[in-house]
């Protein structure tokens, strides 16, 4: 046998071509060869390869044999694809004959890792004007892959370009060198929002949006032309003394030769403590007292002696009429001080504040109040037993400074403390009496701290995972199950259900998380229930399939979507000021389509195909593709609703002549696992097909079937890639598009009633 295949002919490439009934049983000497047989059908290659191939070899002898067996099949669709290993042998043959000093494959790969160049670039479009893309590609020095990217983005390779001008007016122009300079170079750190704030100021032209650029050109010009640079030395003092000192210090330092914003500016502090600085200056001074004024109180002489005497006798007028009151007794007090005066009459004294014996009136209760959030109420002001109150100052604090909710809060307090009326704290719109009351008691029992600390709200039951799955599952399954003569839920009955399976649970829970899953009660076409007397044990031997799937097993979610017009459809989508959408009530069908897929929950892929009817022939279809792509599988899954055409006698049938055959065919056993009747939201692929719906039907207008076809068939495409790139059981939300997660659950409600 040895003598034998070493006498057998050889081809071009080296390999053998004898069959076992061509090697001659008897071993001849090399003279006695038989000629070189001629060829025993024809040659495909014959009537295009002087013409066409040896052509486009000459004009591009470096061109791959790929390329060219792709250019020739173009031209020539008849030629097989099984020429390609012959034209390449006739290819090497003819370069070993023609051009001995041709490129080989190594030099070509070496070529294709360099960066293309301008000139090979001007060549590939002057060939690219008579030649196809691989001749040109071939002929201009680099690979077919290049040229295809070329196609898309005809531009020469990018050469480094110098910085370009201003596109627009500089806005900073003008104003830069006469303004912008001195104010920088009087005070140095001066901020760039007072600089922009200043020059806004003198030319109102100039946009806000120019900020930031004006922050650039500063911190350019500090960082080359100033001198002042800031410095840190660490201290170890007392929080914030020596700062006020300092502050303060170069305040009056400053305030020689700056202006107040300016000043404050080139000191490092902020504008808005300029009126703090001034007060710390005055208290700091030795010729002057902490209560002195720097210009006499014309209030003074009156304020005691009159003022006060007329808030006793008018306790429940406004500071309005007692400023009229007292101007009419002294005309020498003028219109300019009367927000001195308001302000004097406004923040009540100890003699004026609540807590006496006499009852206060609603209109005095009103402005104690609104003095307290003006902040105009000073504890050296108040009672002795409320200056004695543990909370007065974080009271006070609060009803000034605090948010809406704890201001209320603070002034309920103040109001007890001072025994105002709880009556004339609601008509002040602090909140409801029963609110008052129970707050009233919380900081009577608890003090203060505790009034003022918000209620956490985060462990409420209904957001409670297992209590909503609890929840949903009763409510899933027939009333009558748990003893209860009706078709539908109530709460109540509900709550007992739940009690007998000994979970404990409020009505309002139960509510909640109705609500918050947004179901709606009384309408069944919402809170859908399943009358089937059987439905526990399918439903547990469906979540038994899916608890021990093997690796060479897979389950299948099987229905139909459809049939639906293709029309205009409704939806909501953005709209421009004045827009108002709408569709016609009667439109002409443009066609109808009916979606038939199959949902696998292991791997999360979608097959689907497009049927006319739904009836028995497409289940069967359906169960053959299945089959046929998963052959490689030991048993396939099938589960879907009670429908007339999927419990037939056909289909069962059907999948037993299959089963019959498994073994034979090398093929996956078929086991059915139906859900129970009237329970399409236990489908998996129900919420697969809401988000079909919400992502490519609605709000469509498609012009006919063959459109909504290409658009379904990429939604799909997309939805298999995302997650055969990201391999991951049934049960992720689809890009948010999905009603409910595509898993198996019995609190999942995943058919959407609009679609």
């Amino acid at each position: 046998m040895k003598s034998q295949l070493i006498n057998a002919p050889a081809m071009a490439d080296g390999s053998s071509s004898a069959t076992p009934h061509q090697i001659d049983p008897v071993p001849r000497s090399p003279s006695k060869k038989k000629a070189a047989r001629d060829r025993r059908r024809p040659d495909p290659l014959a009537l295009v390869w002087a013409p066409e191939i040896v052509a486009m070899l000459e004009a591009a002898p470096g061109m791959r044999p790929v390329a060219v067996f792709k250019e020739l099949r173009r031209r020539h669709p008849e030629i097989s694809q099984g020429v390609r290993r012959t034209l390449e042998r006739r290819i090497q043959d003819w370069r070993t004959l023609n051009d001995p000093g041709c490129d080989t494959g190594l030099q070509q790969d070496d070529r294709r890792r360099q960066h293309i160049t301008n000139t090979q670039m001007r060549a590939y479009a002057k060939l690219r004007q008579t030649n196809t893309v691989a001749i040109a590609a071939e002929k201009a020095r680099f690979s077919p892959a290049t040229a295809y990217r070329i196609e898309g983005q005809p531009r020469l390779p990018p050469k480094k370009k110098g910085p370009r001008d201003r596109r627009r007016p500089d806005p900073l122009a003008p104003v830069w060198t006469p303004e912008i300079l001195p104010m920088l170079e009087s005070a140095p750190t001066v901020r760039a929002v007072t600089v922009l704030k200043e020059i806004r100021r003198r030319h109102p032209e100039i946009s806000q949006g120019v900020r930031r650029t004006l922050e650039r050109r500063i911190r350019d010009w500090r960082s080359s032309n100033c001198s002042i640079h800031v410095a840190f030395f660490g201290q170890n003092h007392l929080s914030g003394q020596h700062i006020v000192d300092d502050q303060m210090r170069l305040e009056a330092e400053s305030r020689e030769t700056n202006s107040a914003v300016i000043a404050v500016e080139k000191d490092g502090a902020r504008a808005a403590t300029i009126h703090q600085i001034d007060a710390a200056l005055r208290l700091a001074s030795k010729n002057k007292g902490p209560g002195d004024r720097r210009r006499p109180n014309p209030l003074a002489s009156v304020l005691n002696s009159v003022i006060l005497s007329i808030l006793r006798n008018m306790p429940a007028e406004g500071a309005n009429a007692v400023f009229e009151e007292i101007v009419r007794h002294h005309p020498e007090i003028s219109p300019e001080m009367r927000i001195s005066l308001l302000r004097h009459v406004r923040a009540p004294s100890h003699e004026a504040l609540p807590g006496q014996d006499h009852c206060p009136t609603i209109g005095f209760t009103f402005d104690f109040l609104r003095s307290a959030q003006q902040g105009l109420i000073r504890i050296c002001d108040m009672p002795l037993q409320a200056q004695k109150h543990e909370s007065i100052s974080d009271i006070l604090k609060f009803c000034r400074s605090g948010t809406p909710a704890q201001r209320n809060k603070a002034l309920l307090a103040l109001g007890v403390v001072f025994e105002l009326p709880l009556s004339h704290l609601a008509k002040y719109s602090i909140s409801s009496a029963a609110s008052l009351h129970r707050w009233k008691a919380r900081f009577l029992k608890f003090g203060f701290e505790k009034l003022i600390r918000a209620i956490p709200r985060t462990k409420l039951r209904f957001k409670d995972g297992e209590i909503s799955a609890a929840v949903f599952r009763t409510l899933h399954e027939p009333p009558r199950l748990h003893g209860f003569p009706r078709t539908n839920w109530r709460q109540a009955d509900l709550k007992r259900a739940l009690e007998g399976k000994g979970i404990s649970i409020s009505v309002w829970t139960i509510r909640r998380a109705i609500r918050a899953a947004k179901y709606q009660w009384r309408k069944a076409k919402v809170v859908l229930t399943s009358n089937d007397p059987d439905y526990r044990s399918k439903v547990d031997r469906i979540k038994h399939i899916l608890g021990s799937l093997g690796d060479d097993e897979c389950f299948f979610s099987i229905d139909e979507y459809g049939p639906f017009k293709i029309r205009l459809m409704h939806g909501r989508k953005l709209c421009a000021p004045g827009e108002v959408p709408s569709v016609p009530q009667w439109q002409k069908s443009r066609g109808t389509l009916i979606i038939t897929a199959a949902l696998e929950l292991r791997t999360n892929q979608v097959t689907h195909f497009y049927s006319e009817q739904k009836n028995t022939g497409e289940m069967i279809k359906m169960v053959n593709l299945l089959r046929r792509e998963h052959k490689s599988m030991a048993k396939l899954y099938i589960s879907w609703d009670a429908a007339g055409w999927h419990i037939s006698k056909a289909l069962g049938q059907h999948v037993e002549f299959l089963n019959g055959w498994a073994e034979f065919d090398s093929a996956p056993k078929i086991e059915l696992a139906p859900l129970p009747s009237r329970a399409q939201f236990l489908n998996v692929i129900e919420s697969v097909f809401s988000g079909m719906s919400r992502a490519i039907i609605h709000n469509s207008d498609f012009e006919n079937a063959s459109q909504a076809m290409e658009a379904i068939d990429a939604h799909f495409a997309n939805r298999n890639e995302f997650y055969r790139l990201h391999p991951k059981r049934a049960g992720r939300k689809l890009w948010g598009q999905e009603r409910s997660e595509a898993e198996f659950l019995e609190e999942n409600n995943c058919k959407d009633p609009r679609y």
